[in-house]
């Protein structure tokens, strides 16, 4: 996935390079990065790879392999399951869960996905929140987001959150499926 952030760290795995040879790299701005709230490096997939081709250094499968990194954020565990379940007979998707907002975002900051589902009920955060910090964010502003709630009446409030579409968990799962597909 061509927006992937990897820490430094498993980028200098990669490489076969002690983590201060790439830092040194990076401040002598050899290769393109970016620095998370707490000021840590992290590398975008895309420039890894770039790097590793100008240097002819070998590109690891998992590194170009293409799959559709999806969040799926929801409290209900049992739609948690069937979506995991429903997904399992598409292998360009990986799906990662979380069962509140704030975990997601911690988490976006060393794998940032392609698409959220977004439940808008949520502990700790609700969906409304966690799309304003999102979008408050240069870096996350631009990642695709399908509302997912059991209450129809969210429809029109989802669509003044430029969310990009919203989903009634009682559809049928091909019709989100689909609308992934459009937005990936």
């Amino acid at each position: 996935m061509e927006n992937e952030v990897i820490p430094i760290t498993q980028a200098a795995k990669y490489l076969n390079v002690h983590i201060n040879t790439l830092r040194n790299w990076i401040k002598n701005n050899k290769i393109q990065y970016i620095t998370t709230p707490g000021g840590h490096y992290r590398l975008l997939k895309t420039e890894l790879i770039k790097l590793m081709q100008q240097y002819n250094f070998p590109v690891p499968e998992e590194l170009i392999s293409r799959k559709h990194n999806i969040y799926i954020i929801d409290d209900n565990q049992m739609f948690l399951d069937v979506c995991v379940e429903f997904f399992r007979q598409y292998p360009e998707y990986r799906l990662t869960t979380f069962t509140n907002g704030f975990d997601a975002l911690l988490k976006i900051a060393d794998q940032k996905p392609d698409l959220i589902l977004l439940d808008i009920y949520l502990p700790k955060m609700d969906g409304y929140e966690f799309i304003s910090r999102l979008k408050n964010n240069n870096h996350l502003k631009n990642i695709k987001i399908i509302a997912i709630s059991n209450y129809q009446n969210e429809e029109p409030k989802t669509k003044a959150e430029n969310i990009d579409y919203f989903h009634f968990k009682g559809d049928d799962l091909q019709l989100l499926l689909s609308k992934i597909k459009k937005y990936l």
